[in-house]
């Protein structure tokens, strides 16, 4: 499998959720697994890592215009 992207999908509880978009046999899969797993694979894969604006809004984390 290859790691395309990462993205921080969830905030709950003070916990972030992630998932990985990977693709295999040129097939899309996605995969819910723990946000520091997510980045380290998706940094090591040099995969572009998003967060949903929900998520962000919901930490409190601005975004600029």
């Amino acid at each position: 499998s290859k790691v395309e992207s990462v993205i921080i999908s969830g905030f709950d509880n003070n916990i972030f959720y992630a998932r990985l978009l990977l693709s295999q046999h040129d097939k899309p899969r996605e995969v819910d697994c723990p946000p520091a797993i997510a980045l380290a694979l998706g940094v090591r894969a040099q995969a572009p890592i998003f967060a949903e604006e929900a998520v962000l809004d919901k930490a409190g984390i601005a975004v600029p215009a």
